[in-house]
């Protein structure tokens, strides 16, 4: 077993979903694969907790506390919609999709984060934005490309793609790979009915 494990938590978003979204933003992602290193499809999910390089035994210690807390929260609905960037969309680093989320995901996102902090993993800086990433940005962009993504990003349009019922939360190991990131499901806890 690696000394440590890369892994984060995650609300996986079913198949169709992800598919709808590779099919909403295919002409998208064709004029601006030269800027954006694009996520596949089965890699789109909404992260609560990025937890990084934790040794083995953090990571049964995680189990154990998603299993408790998805247990104090009931399932819920969000609304997959909107297209995004980060910072901005005049220097964007990231695209992502939006998610029209009710009060209980946030609650569950301040649980695990409360919860892992308990556990002494590092606690998160940023506000919890509800969001899918879809997209990075080249950090080598020439102001041109820059210019000429930032106007393509403003143009594309992305209404509501649908509901996602969110019955469970999931505990992933992350492998950077020469392809891609490839994500291995360690755990899934269900969530109250």
């Amino acid at each position: 077993m690696p000394a440590h494990i890369r892994s984060f938590i995650a609300i996986e978003l079913p198949p169709v979903m992800q598919e709808k979204i590779q099919l909403h933003t295919r002409q998208l992602r064709q004029q601006t694969a030269a800027a954006v290193r694009w996520v596949t499809a089965g890699n789109i999910h909404l992260t609560l907790k990025f937890l990084g390089e934790i040794p083995p035994t953090d990571i049964e210690r995680v189990r154990a506390m998603l299993a408790a807390e998805a247990q104090l929260c009931r399932g819920f609905v969000m609304t997959v919609g909107g297209l995004g960037t980060f910072p901005n969309s005049q220097r964007p680093r990231v695209v992502w999709i939006g998610i029209q989320a009710p009060q209980p995901l946030f609650d569950l996102q301040q649980r695990i984060e409360h919860a892992c902090r308990k556990l002494g993993l590092v606690a998160e800086e940023r506000k919890f934005s509800p969001h899918l990433t879809l997209g990075r940005v080249s950090r080598n962009i020439h102001p041109e490309q820059n210019r000429h993504l930032s106007q393509t990003l403003l143009d594309c349009r992305i209404s509501s793609l649908g509901e996602v019922q969110v019955s469970q939360i999931c505990l992933f190991q992350s492998e950077l790979k020469s392809g891609g990131a490839v994500y291995t499901p360690l755990f899934h806890a269900p969530l109250a009915k």
